[in-house]
């Protein structure tokens, strides 16, 4: 199954602009848009550093040294000034378009801007200013650390759905994750098109373009081994780095842990760039794009690409562009090109029939070739295989913590409920999941054959009866019965089956290191998607939405609250704990202690709930249907 349009839809670039990133592929303004230039000198002014500056650190650059320094971190949420220094706008790699990343050195100065992020949907133009050249990171370091002091360090991949996203959003903010001493590290990858293009259209005459794909991931590989080179510089350990990442940045980790690490060592001089992961909202049973799928994609987009590029010479039906004519097509357009790949749509108006109008744009935007097409491929080469299958076979087991949220469907249903308001049907019909849409979506997913295997469970499962049959579900205000069953079969099959299918191989392997496992349950007091829930992940909800643990971990809730609205005391207390919780992990993951106190074991183990009330510990499988269900999914898709 692919989440693909709704995960793009839903994630926060920033606080409070959630409704930047709501619609797939929008294109940004081009005033938002910085033309990208080789002599880039970073996010920083880089003003030269006072010797006596308490900020500054000393870096290898080349065949010499540079001094960096940075300014003081933010204000903690109790106001007081936080006790850190951040770096801000490190640029730690070059690529030229659709070509792989190479490290650069870093440049003196002062580092006290972030960098631009790079090209993404930006509906409401209010994002931060964009360039191709994106690559950057920046380092939250507590105060008086001394270099080679050897804290445990923390690297934070940003979710998004692979379209959207930057590492320097104020929700990500690493003040509170540097009080916990530890060295914090947050990154800018290639995203879209820009960082996910596989085509090999070299062959094809009329539009010759060829991309490798993985560009975002060995961005995110390269960012690592910088962080190998230079962070024992800020005090921290190169031995000791923990990644960590929410809903795409967690499909990121597991990748790195699970499928990347030879390329990973290949790149970092045969040693692996990390010693732990942190996974969050993983959708673990979404499968990865073959290499053919991919080009399949890839050469649609470039012919695309070609068809509405001032380059094209050919004909409407038969666009033609000369060799390289891609390097010259300004990267609005390139955008453009991906949002009306991402969006389009078949008989607008219904000439065949609305019912099939919808249905095609389930099969097209949510499960087709339309659905997260720009994401990692597994190549063979940088990515063996897929997570939820546990380690490659070259792969070293590494302590890691897995965790999914309570409601983790239930914004994915109400954003796809909300969607059919978008489509420009006339006749218009009810913009609600149909009995119809919601088969396509269960075939699409898991092939046709298992509708006998569905019509089972509803008729012998009790707890499937419940959760699957639209006909007794009742309907809310974002969505109907065949949503709320839709928001289940999503929850169920590709979050929490998904993550018990690889905690369980992960753990199945010999001299398996430590895994825990946690379900954060929290109902919220703030809606981070308000612009596309239709109300769904709304405080009076109470449902525990995708990404909702977020502003917990990274100690951020004033970020995400409404204006005026004050934070409850017992919500500020389950962040301290779930940020103190992360940073114990990263300070030793083999035996962390804090809220980690048993480890996950196999099917059924116990998972830490993570709310503001003392509740037992519980099961990765929330609604108990992995084994009685998804499990017996044919062909298996877990097992």
């Amino acid at each position: 199954m692919a989440l693909s349009v709704v995960q793009a839809a839903k994630h926060p670039a920033a606080p409070k602009q959630t409704q930047t990133s709501v619609t797939i592929g929008a294109v940004p303004d081009a005033g938002n848009l910085q033309k990208a230039t080789a002599s880039s000198a970073g996010g920083g002014s880089h003003a030269p550093c006072s010797p006596t500056d308490p900020s500054n650190v000393t870096l290898s650059a080349g065949a010499g040294q540079i001094v960096m320094c940075g300014v003081t971190g933010s204000y903690l949420v109790d106001g007081s000034l936080s006790n850190t220094y951040v770096y801000k706008g490190i640029e730690y790699a070059r690529a030229g378009r659709w070509q792989y990343s190479t490290p650069i050195a870093p440049l003196a100065g002062l580092a006290d801007a972030f960098g631009p992020i790079c090209p993404q949907p930006d509906p409401q133009h209010k994002l931060p200013a964009m360039d191709e050249n994106c690559l950057y990171l920046n380092v939250w370091v507590p105060k008086g650390t001394a270099p080679g002091a050897g804290l445990p360090v923390m690297v934070y991949i940003h979710g998004g759905a692979f379209v959207s996203g930057y590492g320097s959003a104020k929700l990500f903010d690493g003040s509170a994750l540097a009080h916990q001493n530890v060295i914090f590290v947050t990154l800018n990858y290639r995203l879209g098109a820009l960082g996910f293009l596989a085509s090999d259209s070299t062959g094809t005459a009329n539009w010759p373009l060829a991309a490798g794909g993985n560009f975002g991931l060995k961005d995110q590989s390269v960012a690592l081994q910088w962080v190998q080179s230079h962070i024992a510089s800020f005090g921290g350990n190169p031995g000791r780095v923990t990644i960590f990442g929410e809903s795409a940045g967690a499909m990121s980790v597991g990748l790195h842990l699970f499928d990347t690490q030879s390329y990973d060592k290949s790149q970092n001089n045969g040693t692996l760039p990390f010693s732990a992961a942190i996974m969050e909202s993983n959708p673990m049973a979404n499968l990865y794009l073959t290499p053919d799928k991919a080009d399949q994609i890839g050469d649609m987009f470039a012919r695309s690409l070609c068809k509405n590029s001032s380059a094209n010479t050919g004909s409407g039906v038969a666009p033609a562009c000369a060799a390289g004519w891609w390097q010259n097509v300004p990267t609005s357009a390139v955008l453009t090109a991906q949002n009306n790949f991402l969006t389009q749509q078949v008989d607008p108006n219904c000439v065949i029939s609305c019912e099939w109008i919808i249905t095609q744009y389930v099969k097209e935007g949510w499960l087709g070739l339309r659905s997260l097409s720009f994401q990692p491929v597994v190549d063979g080469t940088v990515v063996a295989g897929e997570p939820f299958q546990g380690y490659a076979s070259a792969a070293t087991p590494l302590p890691a913590v897995i965790g999914v949220n309570k409601d983790e469907g239930v914004l994915f249903a109400a954003v796809l409920a909300g969607s059919y308001a978008k489509i420009p049907l006339w006749p218009p019909v009810a913009h609600e999941p149909t009995a119809k849409v919601y088969d396509e979506f269960v075939n699409g997913a898991f092939q046709a054959s298992n509708h006998t295997n569905f019509a089972a469970w509803l008729a012998g499962d009790a707890a499937a009866k419940g959760l699957y049959d639209y006909n007794t579900l009742p309907g809310m205000k974002y969505y109907n019965g065949h949503g709320a069953a839709l928001a289940n079969v999503i929850n169920d099959s590709s979050f929490d089956c998904g993550n018990v299918a690889a905690a369980d191989a992960a753990v199945g392997v010999s001299n398996a290191p430590a895994l825990y496992a946690y379900v954060f349950t929290e109902p919220p007091v703030f809606d981070m998607y308000y612009a596309t829930d239709n109300g769904a992940c709304q405080m009076r909800a109470g449902h525990t939405c995708h990404g909702n643990e977020l502003p917990y971990v990274f100690n951020t809730l004033m970020t995400v609250l409404p204006v005026g609205k004050p934070l409850p005391s017992g919500d500020q207390a389950l962040a301290d704990k779930m940020t103190a919780a992360w940073a114990a992990f990263a300070q030793n993951p083999a035996n962390p202690g804090s809220i980690w106190t048993a480890k996950y074991q196999g099917a059924g183990a116990p998972a830490v709930v993570l709310n503001q009330t003392a509740t037992p510990n519980a099961s990765l499988d929330t609604h108990g249907v992995c084994a009685a269900v998804w499990d017996k999914v044919t062909p298996p898709i877990y097992k």
